[in-house]
């Protein structure tokens, strides 16, 4: 647990420059070597500031037999105070009950031939070469980016700059998927050597499944497993018959009255 001094993942930079593939490659392929898991943590979203940017580069990591002892383990991600870093805490807490389940694709499926075929045309279409999509994305984010520091009519350069940032972290999620599904495919070749780390796998699946802490809308932190299940409960209760008259959304036109930061700045 510490400073690692890298990103793991897109959404792990606020207002710098977008996290591009090379930063995130090696770390990436450690975990996925060594078998190490990311702790589930709360609290704040970044861990470290300058005052400008904000990004996630303090992180707890643990093995297969970390999580196999103790499957509720967490990381309490503190306020920083005076410190540019946000102090990470471990928290331990007690295994709740076992709720619903998602909907879960069962193998069976698979073995059919329709279904084979339907999935190999969808991969072969939409899902090969997702590396050089991505690249091709993030270059065409830089070309916009770069054209937006000397063209002063960015209206149209925002929106596009907007679309690629979508694209990217669509994509991002699909690539992060295809690992994990080939991490479990590495699981398979190995056999029952591996069996340790595929049931710790499982364990920290169900450790981020359930939530621990919410703050209410009164502003009450809730610990107790039936005062978050009220919550969530009578929260949704409330938007029951209830519409939405206006979606809030960011004005470029006024933004645009205002004073802005240039990517030398």
């Amino acid at each position: 647990m510490g400073d690692f001094n890298t990103v793991l993942h897109p959404k792990d930079r606020q207002f710098g420059a977008p996290v591009q593939e090379v930063e995130i490659r090696d770390f990436r392929d450690f975990l996925f070597d060594t078998g190490m898991t990311e702790v589930q943590y709360m609290g704040r979203n970044y861990t470290w500031t300058n005052n400008h940017v904000y990004s996630k580069i303090d992180r707890a990591i643990v093995n297969g037999e970390w999580m196999t002892t103790m499957p509720t383990l967490q990381v309490q991600v503190m306020e920083p105070y005076f410190s540019d870093h946000s102090p990470l805490s471990i928290q331990f807490g007690r295994r709740r009950g076992n709720r619903g389940k998602p909907f879960i694709f069962l193998n069976y499926l698979a073995d059919d031939e329709r279904g084979q075929a339907r999935a190999k045309t969808l991969n072969t279409q939409h899902y090969m070469g997702v590396d050089k999509k991505l690249k091709y994305l993030r270059d065409q984010l830089k070309e916009v980016q770069e054209k937006m520091d000397t063209n002063l009519r960015q209206h149209e350069l925002i929106e596009e700059e907007r679309k690629l940032k979508n694209q990217i972290e669509k994509w991002d999620h699909i690539e992060e998927s295809i690992y994990r599904q080939k991490s479990r495919v590495k699981w398979l070749q190995l056999g029952d050597s591996n069996s340790a780390y595929f049931f710790a796998n499982i364990k920290v699946k169900n450790s981020q499944n359930y939530i621990r802490e919410l703050n209410s809308l009164k502003g009450h932190l809730l610990q107790r497993e039936k005062d978050i299940e009220v919550e969530i409960i009578d929260y949704y209760k409330s938007l029951l018959g209830t519409a939405a008259k206006t979606v809030p959304a960011i004005q470029l036109q006024v933004m645009k009255q205002g004073p802005t930061l240039r990517k030398s700045q």
